[in-house]
């Protein structure tokens, strides 16, 4: 199971994609429990972060030395040292240097499915461009903003020279698409407990029903609602106590 942060938090908030420092700590601690009593690396928990959050330097990653888990960060490239929200580039630098890694998520947070074929290219061209500019290592994976992707994308991706695509349905496997791995990935909400955590880290057969259904409910209401105006109903939803993310 891959599982996906956002902001990081020392106090609970009304944003749905945040998670507390305390909640973070046990779920790495059940992470790390799970890792060590699973003998096969390739079925074992991956911790990723999105979009770049000053939170995830600050609370986040002395909780992932602590625990000895490393990471994937996945950021937003035109963000990266934009006001005191985000983490700069020397902090990613430092990050990487402890054996983290820093991957794409696109330059500025685009539903990609929606970009013209210019701004298609340039999301995805440009974000891993200026990240292996400004760390001196090459970028291979690269995650869905909104967690859209289709055909048109993966194309895109895959010519830029990616090898791993990463979205939002955790409940499909791994699979090679066009020379692409394509990876889903668990979401984690505000208010997730470890011991809630733990059925889909083991991949007990009623969480991964779970996941489907989940998933198949989220697909027809997109098809009802259309994909921008879901956005909008889900960025209203998942707002922030003082605004949107």
């Amino acid at each position: 199971m891959i599982l996906t942060y956002h902001e990081v938090i020392e106090k609970d908030s009304r944003y749905l994609y945040s998670v507390t420092c305390s909640e973070l700590d046990c779920h790495l601690a059940l992470i790390k429990e799970i890792m060590r009593g699973n003998p096969k690396p390739l079925s074992r928990p991956v911790v990723t972060f999105d979009d770049g959050h000053r939170s995830n330097y600050d609370l986040a990653l002395p909780l992932l030395q602590k625990n000895g888990i490393s990471a994937i960060f996945f950021v937003t490239a035109n963000w990266i040292g934009k006001g005191q929200g985000f983490m700069d580039w020397s902090q990613l630098r430092e990050m990487q240097h402890l054996g983290h890694s820093i991957a794409s998520h696109g330059v500025s947070h685009k539903l990609l499915t929606h970009c013209s074929s210019g701004e298609l290219q340039d999301e995805v061209r440009r974000s891993k461009e200026t990240i292996e500019e400004a760390l001196g290592a090459r970028v291979t994976s690269i995650s869905m903003p909104g967690g859209r992707w289709n055909a048109r994308v993966l194309e895109v991706c895959r010519n830029a020279g990616y090898e791993q695509l990463y979205h939002s349905d955790a409940s499909r496997r791994v699979r090679r698409v066009s020379g692409i791995e394509v990876h889903g990935r668990f979401m984690i909400h505000r208010g997730t407990t470890a011991v809630a955590l733990r059925p889909y880290l083991v991949e007990s057969p009623f969480s991964l029903f779970t996941l489907r259904w989940r998933n198949d409910f989220k697909s027809a209401c997109r098809s009802v609602l259309g994909d921008l105006l879901y956005a909008r109903t889900w960025r209203v939803f998942a707002a922030k106590e003082h605004g949107n993310l």
